[in-house]
């Protein structure tokens, strides 16, 4: 895509720029790179597959995060609605206790002012207190501070009033009144909380009014405990009655303040409770207490107030209970949308990270197979065909695998064209080179038996020649002739052919090195130790003299000439011996020493052209036909040709060699010619 769209910028800049040329092609030189490096030319596949996924699957991540994000923030106000809703309830437990200490301090103040066992009811009312408090600093709401400060300082005169509700001079309607100011604090704290809750959770409706039904609860408590002092005293102190009966009016003002903003489940809860029915028994009961009966128990005033409460009070609680539960079921779903969108995300970025890692790796797949049968025509098939049209039988062509229907087979495709091209010429070169090598021992054979007469007929001369100037000049022409036989070997070697002729029988290796010796032009220079007496064997008697011969023909052409070349021999440790050919010249360093060993185990017909690449060459393919080891070591001054000849192709003796004529070996070889 990157390349189609600078092709389009190259054309339109093309018809745009002037004719006598400006600053354009160094413009596109810049685009063409940075469009390369936007293409990432040359980075591996996966590396591409991932730059291309990674924007997608880091915008569909990001998406998703957000859905999470938005998720859970609209779930955050029902975790604040469920800390508000603790701290109404608090403050409804909070109230119920002070009521009940409110209502037994009462009836202590009217038995005489002589103080019960109130010590239970005082750990009550405290330890729902702390409750309250806890819940409040759980919540952290600013708006709640007015209120809880009111708490605070009235309940900072809790104890004094715990203390001075029973002295002498602190009547019963100021004890209840007392206590009534700090529930009012208490039950104005849970009706902010509950509106908080209210607008956090999104359940308007649900819990309004209840607060106003426990306001009403708690007149009625004030009115239970100045019932409760009045009987139990017997007599009135001024004002008390009166007030008795404005609690009456009080409590069924806020219960029809209740009844008119409370939501249609609770008033049919509030119903189902009976709570009008035990309200009108109150108020029955009153009326005739504020009229100065006498004839009522204290006992019957405590159950009847006690009923009406304990009905309210069941009211109220299931109201909030209910209200919690309604938000804890929404926080529970709005976690469960939470746990469903990071579960989506999740299986959405793992699908794609899949599916793009299953489609990258089907790729990846594709062309690694690509790559190996590409291998493997370029290692075995080609190798196999060249091999099968040296030995004269047609090279195989076996069935390919059908190539899918992609880019990739088109590349498939387009390669078995090559490769049939390329096994097609491999093939013509092959059976040229064939041929070539056939016409190669044709005549190197030819001229392999013309020379061999040209040296019998040289030998015959040298047998009648008598004068020794002209025998000298004999002999150089048979050794001139010797060296052009060596030549020809070398021609058939490099024909694939076998050596022209063949010694007979063992030879002994002092015999075989002074014959390679004499097939060189610099033989005088040569100096042969004593050679251990052991014999070569006869199939490979001609070979140990053609590596030799090219060795020490070597160590003679690169060292000077007024430097001796020698030839050792010692014993190695598995029975076998090593040949060293030592020479005096500039020597190798240890990378050329590398490169020509390199040739040395490795026969290769390319750069034959140069000594002493020819003759390496010569002696690698000897050496690997006849389990010979041929390996270079440079030295301080010069370079050792080590020949490592195993114990499996030496013998222990062998027939002497002629030694009366100066080349004994080609004498034999002559004799040994059809």
């Amino acid at each position: 895509m990157i390349v189609r769209i600078m092709d389009r910028v190259q054309a339109a800049v093309a018809r745009a720029r002037p004719r006598h040329g400006g600053s354009y092609p160094r413009v596109l030189a810049a685009l063409r790179r940075i469009a390369g490096m936007l293409a990432l030319h040359g980075r591996p596949l996966p590396a591409r597959l991932a730059v291309v996924l990674l924007p997608v699957t880091l915008v569909a991540t990001t998406l998703g995060l957000l859905r999470v994000a938005d998720t859970r923030a609209e779930g955050r106000p029902l975790a604040d609605a469920e800390r508000y809703v603790e701290v109404s309830r608090a403050a409804v437990a909070a109230s119920n206790a002070l009521e009940d200490e409110r209502d037994l301090a009462a009836r202590a103040v009217a038995g005489g002012r002589e103080r019960l066992d109130l010590d239970g009811a005082f750990a009550a009312s405290d330890q729902e207190l702390n409750r309250l408090e806890a819940a409040v600093d759980q919540v952290g709401d600013p708006s709640l501070a007015f209120a809880r400060g009111e708490l605070r300082s009235r309940l900072r005169g809790l104890d004094e009033l715990r203390i001075e509700g029973f002295g002498p001079d602190l009547p019963a309607t100021t004890t209840v009144s007392r206590y009534g100011a700090i529930v009012l604090n208490v039950i104005q704290l849970g009706r902010a909380a509950d509106g908080l809750a209210v607008r956090h959770g999104g359940i308007a409706g649900d819990t309004a009014g209840v607060f106003d039904l426990l306001v009403a609860a708690g007149l009625n408590s004030q009115r239970r405990a100045l019932g409760t002092a009045l009987l139990t005293r017997g007599s009135a102190e001024r004002g008390e009655r009166a007030t008795l009966g404005g609690f009456t009016v009080l409590v069924d003002v806020q219960t029809e303040t209740f009844r008119s903003v409370a939501s249609a489940g609770t008033l049919a809860l509030f119903q189902a409770a009976g709570v009008e029915a035990a309200a009108s028994d109150v108020d029955l009961l009153a009326q005739r207490i504020a009229a100065g009966s006498t004839e009522i128990a204290a006992r019957d005033w405590i159950d009847l107030t006690t009923l009406y409460l304990a009905k309210v009070r069941q009211v109220i609680q299931t109201v909030v209970d209910r209200g919690a539960d309604q938000i804890a079921a929404l926080r529970a779903a709005y976690a469960e949308d939470l746990r469903r969108d990071v579960a989506v995300v999740l299986v959405v970025l793992f699908g794609t990270v899949l599916a793009a890692g299953l489609v990258g790796y089907g790729l990846i797949a594709d062309l690694r197979r690509l790559r190996n049968r590409m291998r493997h025509i370029a290692e075995e098939r080609l190798p196999r065909a060249v091999a099968a049209i040296g030995a004269g039988s047609p090279p195989e062509h076996p069935d390919d695998a059908p190539a899918p229907p992609d880019e990739i087979g088109d590349l498939t495709r387009a390669f078995e064209v090559v490769q049939d091209e390329a096994i097609r010429l491999a093939s013509a070169e092959a059976m040229l080179r064939v041929t070539m090598a056939g016409v190669s021992r044709t005549v190197t054979q030819r001229t392999e038996d013309l020379v061999a007469r040209q040296l019998e007929l040289i030998t015959d001369l040298e047998q009648r020649q008598v004068e020794p100037a002209t025998l000298e000049r004999l002999f150089q022409l048979d050794h001139l002739s010797t060296r052009i036989r060596r030549h020809s070997d070398n021609l058939l070697v490099l024909a694939g052919a076998g050596p022209g002729w063949r010694w007979p029988r063992p030879a002994m290796l002092q015999d075989v090195v002074q014959a390679a010796t004499a097939a060189i032009e610099q033989y005088r220079r040569v100096e042969v130790a004593q050679l251990p007496a052991v014999a070569v064997a006869a199939p490979v008697v001609v070979d140990m003299i053609q590596i030799l011969t090219e060795l020490i023909d070597n160590a003679a052409k690169f060292s000077p000439p007024d430097r001796p070349v020698r030839v050792t021999a010692g014993p190695l440790s598995d029975g076998g011996y090593r040949i060293e050919v030592r020479d005096a010249g500039d020597g190798l360093g240890s990378r050329r020493a590398a490169a020509l060993n390199a040739r040395l185990s490795r026969p290769a017909l390319d750069d034959l052209g140069d000594e002493p690449t020819l003759g390496l060459y010569v002696v690698s393919a000897l050496a690997a036909r006849a389990g010979i080891g041929v390996h270079l070591i440079p030295i301080e001054r010069g370079c050792v040709a080590a020949v490592a000849v195993p114990g499996r192709l030496l013998t222990a003796s062998a027939a002497p060699a002629d030694l009366r004529q100066r080349e004994p070996l080609l004498a034999a070889a002559r004799e040994a010619r059809p």
